[in-house]
């Protein structure tokens, strides 16, 4: 079974004035589910029969009878049997059970495959996992302010194969399903407003059999991340456990043009699964905060270690996100989350360091450009020094620019004219994953006289 789990957002310390909205239907795409079956893609003679309402199961046993059919397995979910048909064609096996008053409907077990993660039918309109600038209910968006989810699903789409921790029975506690929010002893929950993502731990989807039997299961397992709350979302009455803080962050879904980046588009009304769907588009920090859960989640996926430390998976996605001048002063790190960038696990390495030459201002703040985001936590009066000869030099800050990419050095006063410094950054220095630099730099330069 797939574990969709994509997002966007930025973090915010307090609630958002973004509102939720609704806006007119999308027309339907083609139908999830083909009319005919689609090049023989099918179990050969196994066929979904599902029965009227009332049907007893004797009455069941006489169809089964009177059309040559052999019960593999019962449905009882949706009151249905898989069978093997026996006698006849599928094809018309499929027709008389169609044609028949205690019958429901009759369709074949279809054969089904991993799509390709831009083929679902929608997809050029979900702007904030990828933009190109394309017009949306009238409005231009603007290239590349997205969350990079296309760039990242050439490298991961996630895990779908997450297991639960060895030894929790499906009955524990610890992976109770959750209804809205829960905090506390290192449990954290990958949701948005109400809407949860679940890990269960199934078989991918094979075949139409698998659809209406996984369902069954009635345990939905929780996964220990990063909790992604809409910022819009009042928690009025509700308690929860203050430990989660440091791994918790509120989203915010900006309403600026260029900058509505957190559209997602959702069936309406919800289908029984062989129906197409409508859709509309839904805006605002609930449809956020699943786009920042994903970015989590994918981080997770090329680092396991990460789920079972939500503070550092809570540093990856906000370490890692594109900067958005419109979100500056309103957000803690004024950053879109970025899909891409949080699952690049390559090491950072120098890029260029300055000042350099003889005749350098006395004003002049050292800097380091870095080849991927840094993790400011690791970018400090530590790892960043100025030295006059064996004499370490009083720093005023170390900080990393908007970008996470340069790191910038600002001395107590100003350099003295006519000396020599020498600066380094140390390996100690990491990108927000915990890699660290591949090599240190030192290097040295003269304060003009």
């Amino acid at each position: 079974m797939l574990l969709v789990l994509v997002t966007l957002a930025m973090a915010l310390p307090g609630a958002a004035a973004a509102q939720e909205e609704s806006n007119p239907l999308i027309p339907s795409g083609a139908p999830m589910v083909p009319d005919r079956v689609p090049n023989g893609g099918v179990v050969p003679g196994q066929i979904i029969v599902k029965y009227e309402e009332g049907t007893s199961p004797a009455e069941e046993a006489t169809l089964r009878r009177q059309e040559d059919l052999k019960k593999k397995e019962d449905l009882d979910l949706i009151n249905a049997d898989v069978v093997r048909v026996e006698g006849q064609s599928t094809q018309a096996t499929l027709r008389d059970l169609n044609s028949r008053p205690d019958v429901e409907y009759a369709e074949p077990d279809l054969l089904t495959a991993p799509a390709g993660y831009s083929d679902e039918p929608f997809f050029g309109a979900l702007w904030g996992l990828n933009n190109t600038g394309q017009t949306i209910q009238g409005q231009a968006g603007v290239r590349d302010v997205d969350i990079d989810a296309l760039e990242a699903s050439t490298v991961t789409q996630g895990d779908p194969n997450q297991a639960p921790p060895p030894g929790n029975a499906l009955t524990s506690a610890d992976l109770a399903t959750l209804t809205d929010f829960l905090g506390g002893g290192g449990k954290l929950v990958l949701t948005g407003r109400q809407f949860m993502d679940n890990i269960w731990d199934l078989p991918f989807v094979t075949h139409t059999l698998d659809l209406h039997v996984c369902p069954n299961f009635p345990t939905q397992l929780s996964a220990g991340g990063t909790f992604s709350g809409s910022a819009g979302t009042s928690f009025a009455g509700e308690s929860y456990s203050i430990p989660t803080d440091p791994s918790t962050h509120d989203v915010l879904s900006p309403n600026d043009s260029p900058f509505v980046v957190s559209q997602g588009i959702y069936p309406n009304p919800t289908p029984s699964l062989p129906q197409p769907a409508n859709a509309q588009f839904l805006d605002g920090t609930s449809m956020a905060a699943p786009q920042v859960a994903g970015v989590a989640a994918l981080a997770a996926s090329v680092k396991p270690s990460l789920l079972s430390d939500p503070v550092a998976l809570k540093k990856v996605v906000m370490g890692t996100g594109k900067p958005a001048s419109a979100t500056v002063g309103k957000t803690v790190t004024g950053d879109i989350v970025d899909a891409d960038a949080a699952i690049d696990l390559s090491a950072p390495t120098v890029l260029k360091v300055s000042p350099i030459g003889k005749k350098v201002q006395p004003t002049a703040k050292p800097t380091v450009t870095f080849s991927k985001p840094m993790d400011k936590d690791t970018i400090d009066r530590s790892t960043f020094t100025l030295r006059k000869g064996t004499t370490q030099i009083p720093v005023k800050t170390v900080n990393l620019d908007s970008t996470g990419t340069k790191a910038i050095l600002a001395p107590s006063k100003s350099l003295k004219r006519g000396a020599t410094y020498t600066a380094t950054i140390t390996t100690a220095a990491k990108d927000p994953m915990g890699t660290a630099l591949v090599e240190g730099r030192t290097w040295s330069f003269k304060v003009r006289r």
